[in-house]
Parts: structure tokens; C-alpha cells; sequence
């Protein structure tokens, strides 16, 4: 059950390619603006929030510049398709929330988003098991570089590129992850830098 929207700021993260240039930016749920990360009881109301409001009300070319909106998605929103919320001419990039298990229900919804046209994520990926659970229904592996090690990112890289999926190196914090994404042959990078 999806619960009532409460007030709330839309933040971006920027999206690198490999030459520093933005080519997409993360639209992401803050309760505040001294907010550094999501604090919210529903994941699924905070999506929704940034869908609606965020997104469609007040446009998506004010948020992104045309570039692609990459927007975490819930099981529960997922699942009933979400199509029917977006839609997938509006360059939108769907990140698979790390806690939600590729069940047969999320796997048919995943297949179901990618018929309709969005490209898929799997957001803080830190294991390549999260990849081979996922059954090739996404097509980008944002690897986690605060919870993967060296030797993690580059076995998840490894079989990423194997299936076929491109691979982003996320919380890139310093200038020696992004060597490490970089030499990993990471196609993109977000985080602080």
C-alpha cells in the first residue's frame, strides 16, 4: 500500500561517460535539502512522489536538459507495470532497487518494461549474483564502489560485460576509484566527484 505524499525535494545526480561528459542524471527522492541520502518510510510513495511530481508535473527537460532521468523503482511499481505511469519515449532509465528479489512476478515486469521500451538497472550491484538473478533482464550493472572492493568490482565487471550489460561505477568518491572504473572499463560513472 502506497501511503500519502508528504513534502518533499527532487536532487540529481549526474551521470558520467568515461570523458567527463554528463549523459544523464539520477532523480532522486530528499525530505530536505541538507538531505545527503533518502530518508523516507515508503520506498514506493517516495518513487511515486518523484514519478508525479517531481517529474511529470514539473517537467522532465527542467530536471535533466533531455538527458536521460534515471528513476529508482520499487517492486510495487514494478510490478503493476509501469507503463502506465511513465512513459518510455521520455528517455527514463528504471533502476532496480538492490532489496528487490527477481521473483517470477518482477521478473515478468521486468521483461514487460523492456517490451515497452525502458531501459533497465540494477542499482547497487555487489555481487555478480545480482546479475545472474536478474536472468538478462536488464541491460546496465550500477556497481556499488563503497561496498565492492577492488577485486569485487572487477569479478562483477567481468561477468556484467559477459552478459552483455553495460557497466556504471557508482559512489565514485575519489579520483582512485574512478582510475579503478575507469581501468575496469566502466562505461559510466556517477557519485561526488
Amino acid at each position: 500500500m502506497i501511503t500519502a505524499p508528504v513534502p518533499f525535494l527532487v536532487a540529481r545526480q549526474p551521470i558520467w561517460d568515461r570523458d567527463h561528459k554528463v549523459v544523464g542524471f539520477e532523480i532522486l527522492f530528499r525530505r530536505h535539502s541538507a538531505d545527503t541520502r533518502a530518508i523516507f518510510e515508503d520506498g514506493s510513495a517516495a518513487s511515486a512522489q518523484v514519478m508525479v511530481e517531481g517529474v511529470i508535473v514539473d517537467g522532465l527537460a527542467s530536471l535533466t536538459g533531455g538527458l536521460p532521468a534515471w528513476i529508482n523503482v520499487t517492486k510495487e511499481l514494478l510490478a503493476p507495470g509501469v507503463s502506465s505511469v511513465l512513459h518510455p519515449s521520455r528517455s527514463f532509465v528504471l533502476e532496480v532497487l538492490e532489496d528487490i528479489p527477481f521473483d517470477y512476478e518482477v521478473l515478468r515486469a521486468c521483461r514487460e518494461a523492456r517490451r515497452d521500451g525502458f531501459r533497465l538497472a540494477l542499482d547497487d550491484v555487489t555481487t555478480p549474483d545480482r546479475i545472474r538473478e536478474a536472468q538478462g533482464t536488464a541491460e546496465i550493472a550500477k556497481i556499488d564502489m563503497q561496498a565492492a572492493d577492488g577485486h569485487a568490482f572487477r569479478a562483477i565487471a567481468s561477468l556484467a560485460r559477459a552478459k552483455g550489460l553495460k557497466v556504471l561505477a557508482e559512489k565514485v568518491e575519489t579520483d582512485v576509484d574512478l582510475a579503478l572504473a575507469v581501468f575496469e572499463g566502466s562505461t559510466s560513472s556517477s557519485g561526488m566527484r
